[in-house]
């Protein structure tokens, strides 16, 4: 026992090293009085953030649990100086609007500077609705993954919930499709090698099927289909492709920028011939 600071303090074990110098020097065993286990590790106690009251930002909020004195939250200035006028723009829609929504439409931004979104409902006469800003530009979270949004997660046909709205993204410009076709690695869904070899695979051993369909959807007989008709054509066809997919493949074959697709070529690279849909 020992005496620290009036209060009495009991001994229970040592070390190896402890053990070893008292045997070796005054000859005396130290025999523990209590078992230990030094392998053993606390367990640390796991505090988790309150959720989000609605105040401000998610990040601000943070800084508050995170530090004893907040801290504005760090920016990545290589990746905001890279994508500081990126933007990727979206017409989107209420996936199951009531009937009073039914003609609203918004744009939707994502901005790579900053992984930001902001949203912006467009001006729809006797909608009885006043255009302008739907949401100002913040960083949000993804309710389905509890994590950020991520720019790869915005896509054609994509359904996500923003600021408790359910979103459908119907169309984008055409620099975020230039911008998403640049990096089929970020998305998946704008490569066409990919798609095209897909297709190829799918187009194998249903060529009858392929003719049948075609001529249906094909009134003119011209060998060109408009976006709407080539859509139809890829899901009666069997192709199973999203939005996006389609609409990549699809402005592969607009050879001339006029919204119809070249049946013609489209057919001649599946299949690998002379295919005209004769």
């Amino acid at each position: 026992m020992v005496n620290v600071f009036n209060r009495e303090i009991k001994l229970c074990a040592c070390d190896k090293f402890t053990s070893d110098y008292y045997e070796k020097i005054y000859g005396v065993t130290q025999v523990p009085d209590l078992p230990i286990d030094e392998g053993a590790k606390t367990k640390k106690k796991i505090i988790k953030p309150p959720p989000h009251n609605g105040f401000g930002s998610e990040e601000d909020s943070l800084g508050s649990f995170l530090f004893l004195v907040p801290k504005v939250p760090k920016k990545d200035y290589k990746k905001f100086n890279d994508h500081s006028n990126t933007e990727l723009r979206y017409l989107a829609k209420f996936e199951n609007p009531s009937v009073q929504d039914m003609d609203r439409r918004f744009i939707i931004t994502f901005h790579l500077a900053d992984n930001k979104i902001s949203v912006y409902e467009k001006n729809e006469r006797n909608s009885g609705f006043l255009g302008g800003k739907f949401l100002e530009r913040s960083k949000l979270k993804n309710p389905s993954s509890n994590d950020w949004f991520q720019a790869s997660e915005f896509y054609l046909g994509a359904s996500l919930t923003i600021n408790k709205h359910k979103f459908k993204l119907m169309q984008a410009d055409e620099s975020t499709l230039k911008f998403m076709e640049g990096d089929t690695q970020l998305f998946p869904c704008a490569d066409i090698e990919r798609i095209q070899k897909q297709i190829q695979q799918m187009f194998e051993g249903k060529a009858v099927q392929i003719r049948k369909v075609f001529r249906r959807l094909d009134d003119d007989k011209n060998g060109r289909l408009s976006y709407a008709e080539f859509k139809k054509f890829l899901w009666e066809s069997g192709f199973k492709l999203n939005e996006h997919e389609i609409t990549t493949l699809a402005r592969r074959y607009d050879t001339d920028g006029n919204g119809e697709i070249n049946f013609v070529e489209f057919a001649r690279f599946v299949q690998g011939s002379d295919e005209r849909g004769e």
